[in-house]
């Protein structure tokens, strides 16, 4: 069995087992990864902490947002006629009138 290992790599270890429990034995998977099935079977039983429950709202809330964000900047490209006029080149200078951004 292994020593010392991060809590992070048997979390995933667990995860992998649990995605792939249909397909091949548990047992077996224990064995060849190298942790305890009590290990795996006591990790299913632990509830989900708050933190982690929030983490997952917080990115549903954000890919919910960057997908309407992209579908709003697409419908917002695509309406827009091509230009065919040539812009005239202007340098860019402070202003004399008024004061600079801050």
């Amino acid at each position: 069995m292994r020593t010392q290992a991060s809590t992070g790599k048997i979390r995933q270890t667990y995860e992998f087992i649990k995605a792939n429990r249909k397909r091949f034995d548990v047992r077996t998977m224990c064995r060849v990864l190298e942790v305890a099935p009590s290990g795996y079977y006591a990790w299913l039983q632990e509830p989900v902490c708050e933190r982690a429950l929030e983490d997952v709202r917080f990115l549903r809330l954000r890919v919910l947002c960057v997908s309407q964000m992209l579908v709003i900047s697409i419908v917002a490209v695509s309406s827009l006629k091509p230009c065919r006029e040539r812009l005239p080149y202007r340098r860019l200078r402070p202003c004399s009138v008024h004061p600079p951004c801050r």
